[in-house]
């Protein structure tokens, strides 16, 4: 297999794993907003909660990600 074959294979992975990766926790996180929400009496503030612990995880993720890809 060529170099440049490789690079397009590589690429093609690397993006069908950050889909799956992304597919794997908005799914996650959908239901963790079903759970709080369903468990709260202030749903309002929980979503709030919520959107802020989302952001945090994928700074993390993307951060995660930089740091493997560098």
């Amino acid at each position: 297999m060529n170099t440049i074959r490789a690079k397009g294979i590589h690429s093609d992975i690397e993006k069908l794993l950050t889909k799956e990766v992304e597919r794997y926790f908005n799914k996650k996180n959908h239901q963790k907003l079903k759970i709080e929400v369903n468990t709260s009496s202030d749903g309002s503030n929980t979503l709030s909660q919520l959107d802020r612990f989302i952001a945090e995880e994928r700074k993390c993720l993307k951060d995660e990600y930089d740091t493997l890809m560098a």
